[in-house]
C-alpha cells in the first residue's frame, strides 16, 4: 500500500502554490515570477498523486525536452524524490539514463 503522509519537514505552500496544492480541478494554471516555487509545488503535487493512485500515468511538458530535463527534471530528482533515482533505496525508478524517458513508481 502506498500513502502520502505529512511530515515535520513537509513544505508549507502559500498563495497561488497553496491554491494549486488544494485544487481538485482536472486542469490548473499557475503563473508568476521566476523562483517563486511554481515548479516545486507542481512536482510535489504530481508526486503525491502518482503515489496515491496506482497505475496512473502523468506527462510533464515544457517547450523543449532539454528545458524540461534541465529544470523540472533536476528539481524532481533533487528536491522531490526522497533519494536520487540512482540510489537503490529510491522507490521510483528512472529509465533512460541521463536522458530519462520515464519514471516508474512502485505502485505501477
Amino acid at each position: 500500500m502506498t500513502y502520502v503522509a505529512e511530515t515535520a519537514d513537509a513544505p508549507t505552500f502559500r498563495g497561488g502554490a497553496a491554491q494549486l496544492w488544494e485544487a481538485k480541478e482536472h486542469e490548473a494554471i499557475l503563473s508568476g515570477p521566476y523562483e517563486t516555487g511554481k515548479t516545486f509545488v507542481t512536482l510535489n503535487k504530481l508526486h503525491a498523486l502518482l503515489c496515491l493512485f496506482p497505475k496512473s500515468r502523468a506527462l510533464m511538458v515544457r517547450r523543449t525536452y532539454k528545458s524540461l530535463i534541465n529544470s523540472a527534471g533536476v528539481t524532481y530528482e533533487q528536491k522531490i524524490l526522497p533519494v536520487p533515482p540512482s540510489d537503490p533505496r529510491c522507490p521510483v525508478k528512472k529509465f533512460g539514463g541521463e536522458h530519462p524517458e520515464f519514471y516508474q513508481y512502485p505502485n505501477g
